[in-house]
């Protein structure tokens, strides 16, 4: 509020505790260039940061040295200015609570009317490993939510977004994943891929995903509800009906291929007298050999979804993706999505 002003918080504070001091100007749309110091409380400097890389926002990481119960933290501009275009927040954490982050590889989700859009979600973990859930905001029309629940230990999930009608729409969406055990009150926007400088001095940006529910695509496909399905059990195979649905006048074979929230797991091998890491395929979950590319004429099928022995007994996202070929048998025209789905194998 005056020319060289520095504001200063008094904040209690336990010896050996590891915090993440950060100041949000720029990123907020501020002019401020800020300084950022933290001194004990008698005064004396114990750290100090202008710009951290990629920002012109400050933040840093301190361990609270001994003997200490209060630390003052102090903000100022790099160049004494002030007034109300040089707002901030302060945010001061502890390195040791739980935490969680989550990306995905896209700010635009589009979903074909009447059909389906997957989007995989990367979650990262701070001191906290138990289930999460994803809330979808700001969807329009009537969208059916799948893969939106993360169970403890996954770092990965399969969400898909399915719109029951054809109407043409579209908004801004968000997505928030949040810590859904008992007692953990936690919960993080999901952010879209760096743009460059625009992400990099405003993230909130990566918050904000364009949705929109377009067009029908020339194929669809979903699982056979009708057919029951099999027992999940490990080292066995499972059948998993599904239905093709073409729209008049396409024709071409269709391509089945199958994603997972399992990391693929790697082996090593020797290859011309060295050690190299490679995909251990027999480790995963995958498609039978078996599974066919389906004719122009065939709209429903039943494939079989091989399961290692040794798969972890926890619950684990599956998509299948339907592609349309053209008539070389290898360039991919348009492909469509099933719904996510939750498998569970039991030891036998």
């Amino acid at each position: 509020a005056a020319k060289g002003e520095e504001d200063q918080f008094l904040v209690p504070v336990t010896a050996g505790q590891k915090l993440r001091i950060a100041v949000h100007a720029r990123q907020l749309g501020s002019m401020l260039d800020s300084v950022l110091i933290v001194r004990n409380a008698q005064g004396v400097e114990l750290a100090r940061n202008d710009d951290q890389p990629g920002s012109e926002d400050s933040a840093l990481e301190f361990t609270v040295p001994a003997n200490t119960a209060q630390l003052l933290v102090g903000v100022r501009d790099m160049a004494d200015r002030f007034g109300p275009d040089y707002i901030y927040r302060l945010v001061i954490r502890d390195a040791a609570a739980p935490d969680i982050a989550a990306t995905i590889e896209t700010t635009v989700i589009n979903v074909p009317a009447s059909g389906t859009a997957v989007v995989p979600v990367s979650i990262g973990r701070t001191n906290y490993n138990g289930p999460l859930r994803l809330d979808v905001g700001g969807l329009v029309g009537e969208i059916e939510v799948a893969g939106n629940e993360i169970p403890a230990g996954a770092n990965t999930t399969l969400l898909t977004l399915t719109a029951k009608h054809g109407q043409s729409l579209a908004s801004l969406a968000n997505i928030v994943v949040r810590a859904t055990q008992p007692g953990v009150e936690l919960a993080r926007y999901v952010e879209g891929p760096s743009s460059g400088s625009a992400s990099s001095y405003q993230p909130h940006v990566r918050q904000s995903l364009g949705f929109a529910i377009g067009p029908a695509g020339p194929i669809q496909i979903d699982w056979d509800a009708s057919v029951e399905r099999e027992k999940t059990r490990l080292g066995t195979q499972l059948p998993l009906a599904i239905k093709l649905t073409r729209r008049d006048g396409t024709v071409g074979n269709v391509r089945l291929k199958l994603l997972t929230t399992q990391p693929m797991p790697q082996k090593k091998i020797k290859e011309n007298n060295k050690d190299k890491v490679v995909d251990d395929l027999d480790r995963a979950l995958r498609l039978a050999s078996d599974t066919p590319v389906l004719a122009p004429e065939t709209n429903t099928a039943t494939i079989h979804l091989e399961i290692p022995g040794d798969l972890p007994v926890q619950d684990w996202g599956i998509v299948l993706v339907a592609e349309l070929l053209a008539p070389d048998g290898k360039t991919v025209v348009a492909s469509s999505n099933t719904s996510a789905q939750t498998i569970r194998p039991e030891s036998p």
